[in-house]
């Protein structure tokens, strides 16, 4: 699965309650660039507000989406409030408010905007996703587990055919880890012969993926060692998988599940090359 780089923000608040979107994800910027959308956003803010009372709601909103799909989110923050005055409950400016303000590094802004957003939109799964990304951001562990938790509670009770029972994965944290853009994702219910939990994603400055790691737990792994007596029966083994074009890489071996926690820092530790392979090779 290719992370999507896309962000899809064309709703009419007039006319539209629900949010439509091409991508539920999206990406961040380096630190770099981070800094200049903040020193930008000081010099702007005085004349966009301004400009933004003179629009209607509707053209501030789409004036807002043009400029946050160009990636110009302290731009199409106060075109995104002017919007919200107008219309206060519509779940398609709290969406993009949300997005913009954790795109600038105001998560707790954000959290403001995605806890109104779902009481407007209960069934909304990828608003929740979003409770959980921004906990994480704002290191609110304890807040962070119940809304996974909650999220996994709507996947297993979503009708049949919907768009939550038929998603395989949520994005469960984006963000800017040493110099790496990131995006982790996790499986609501693993199945099959190669069960995969966690991914992360490593993208390049123009969003492809750099390299990924994994954490899984194949049928066949499982079964060999069940029958030469390396793993007890009752158990079952977990792997972690660098993959990087062509190369993979084994780098570690569990006898039960690690938590997403423990997954996160071994990745930031395989990212800076701290963990020695297991094993290696190359697909031609």
């Amino acid at each position: 699965m290719q992370p999507s780089s896309r962000l899809a923000l064309r709703t009419n608040p007039s006319f539209k309650s629900t949010v439509v979107r091409s991508a539920p994800y999206i990406e961040l910027y380096p630190a770099h660039l981070m800094r200049k959308l903040f020193l930008s956003a000081a010099f702007l803010l005085s004349a966009l507000t301004a400009n933004a009372q003179v629009l209607s709601a509707e053209e501030a909103f789409q004036r807002g989406a043009d400029l946050a799909e160009a990636g110009e989110h302290a731009r199409a923050l106060p075109l995104f409030q002017a919007a919200l005055r107008t219309f206060p409950d519509n779940p398609s400016i709290l969406w993009n408010l949300g997005v913009s303000s954790s795109e600038l590094g105001d998560h707790v802004q954000a959290l403001n905007y995605w806890n109104s957003y779902p009481a407007q939109s209960q069934t909304d799964w990828r608003a929740h996703a979003k409770l959980v990304q921004v906990y994480q951001a704002l290191g609110d562990l304890r807040s962070r587990d119940p809304a996974r938790s909650k999220l996994l509670e709507m996947r297993q009770t979503a009708e049949a055919g919907s768009d939550l029972a038929q998603a395989t994965v949520f994005c469960r944290e984006q963000t800017t880890i040493r110099g790496l853009r990131v995006m982790a994702f996790e499986t609501f219910e693993p199945t099959g012969d190669r069960k995969v939990f966690y991914t992360f994603y490593a993208l390049n400055a123009v969003g492809k993926e750099s390299f990924r790691v994994s954490l899984g737990s194949y049928e066949v792994t499982n079964k060999i060692a069940w029958e030469i007596g390396d793993l007890p029966r009752t158990k079952r083994l977990f792997h972690l998988d660098r993959y990087e074009g062509t190369s993979h890489m084994t780098l570690g071996f569990f006898e039960s599940m690690p938590s997403y926690d423990s997954i996160r820092t071994l990745f930031l530790q395989a990212s800076d090359g701290k963990i020695q392979p297991l094993s290696a090779s190359t697909r031609r």
